[in-house]
């Protein structure tokens, strides 16, 4: 009898303890849960204010029904809203309410060179190179938008953040940060504490089929996506997308989408190290030869010179169409009469924000002159009514 109860106590305390023990793992995950939520919470709060879009799109007959203004048209780039809202008296140098900017600054900020010509004209302002304290604000606005942009994808929220303050902003999704770092880079690299990608494959799908991108966007130490993936590597096992897994198989299929996306294992960086050495270097063994199979199964890549693509390039940059030229610079087409920096420059000229944008993402570098001894960014500051967002960018890759 007493050794029966003696035994009963000991079940007791034994699972006593085990209670206890769960109780605290469970509270140490809801902890970690509950933190990571109010992270993005808090982001969502703070960031994704969205400013109300003007609803009218067609004719200017239906203004009597819709609370409109000068902003709106602007960022909506209706230049038949905006003509007619000019002969109504706005002013395009005038703050409207609830709005972050002037038409005129926000006309600046778009690169929009039709518009900041007709309010040009509309203030009798004579055409010129962008003032002193335009770049600066224009700069400043810009580095603010971008920085929330990159919040979002840090936390891996794309369809509620990154997706909505591109479209906000009316910025490309082949933007940059301090580092170089597109939002390719982003995905490959943010992560939660535990070890998984904040990024889930979802997401990373709909922002290839909704953004202009660069896939293989390099950094200023020439790292592509796959480079950073390179590193990526954790034995701990992770909870993504509603199934367990090994952390460091998840950053392999992380690295498989992008393939599937056209990221090139071929491309080294300044190191000259290909993604899976550099996988190899970091010890990362299961990583770099996924990437070594996939380099296997390429062809190299082929320096010939070839005007015909250069001037196909060349043209797609002139009439910025963003699909030829994301294709044309993923044939690595040699630039030995030009220079990247001459498409630059053209791209320049014709006012393309896109374009642009894009030449930058792939390392188009701004202070090489090109064969007519004009840099990119003396181009940007030179350049008669040219809007404040050219060299504004300019300076923000020469800040970095």
């Amino acid at each position: 009898g007493s050794s029966n109860y003696g035994v009963l106590i000991t079940v007791i305390i034994i699972l006593m303890i085990v209670l206890v023990v769960g109780v605290i793992i469970f509270a140490y995950i809801f902890r970690k849960f509950k933190k990571e939520h109010a992270l993005l919470q808090s982001f969502e709060e703070e960031h994704l204010i969205v400013v109300p879009r003007l609803t009218h799109q067609s004719s200017v007959s239906a203004l009597t029904t819709v609370e409109i203004c000068l902003w709106d048209a602007v960022v909506q780039r209706n230049m038949e809203l905006l003509q007619h809202l000019l002969k109504e008296g706005f002013n395009p140098s005038n703050k409207e309410t609830n709005t972050p900017t002037s038409p005129l600054q926000e006309a600046h900020l778009l690169g929009d060179k039709r518009i900041t010509t007709l309010f040009k004209k509309h203030l009798n302002i004579e055409s010129s190179t962008a003032s002193e304290d335009l770049i600066s604000f224009t700069l400043k606005t810009l580095e603010m938008r971008i920085s929330e942009v990159f919040s979002a994808a840090k936390c891996g929220q794309y369809q509620r953040g990154v997706s909505v303050l591109l479209k906000k902003h009316s910025l490309p999704g082949t933007i940059r940060n301090s580092n170089g770092w597109s939002l390719v880079h982003y995905i490959a690299a943010a992560k939660f504490s535990d070890g998984r990608p904040a990024w889930e494959s979802t997401d990373i799908r709909n922002f290839f089929k909704e953004q202009i991108f660069y896939i293989n966007a390099i950094d200023h130490w020439g790292n592509t996506a796959l480079h950073i993936l390179a590193t990526q590597e954790d034995n701990k096992k992770v909870l993504w997308e509603g199934k367990e897994h090994e952390a460091k198989d998840v950053w392999i299929g992380m690295a498989k989408l992008l393939v599937e996306f056209g990221c090139d294992p071929r491309i080294a960086n300044h190191q000259y190290l290909l993604p899976h050495e550099r996988a190899t270097n970091c010890r990362n063994h299961e990583m770099s030869q996924y990437l070594k199979e996939i380099f296997d199964g390429y062809k190299p890549i082929k320096h010939e010179a070839c005007s015909d693509k250069f001037d196909d390039l060349l043209n797609a940059v002139k009439h910025n169409h963003t699909l030829e030229i994301t294709k044309h610079l993923e044939e690595h087409i040699p630039m030995i009469m030009y220079g990247k920096e001459f498409l630059l420059n053209e791209a320049l000229r014709s006012s393309h924000a896109e374009a642009v944008f894009l030449l930058l993402c792939a390392g188009v570098e701004i202070c090489n002159c090109s064969m007519e001894d004009l840099t990119p960014l003396e181009v940007a500051h030179n350049t008669i009514g040219l809007p404040a967002l050219f060299p504004a960018l300019m300076r923000k890759v020469m800040l970095i």
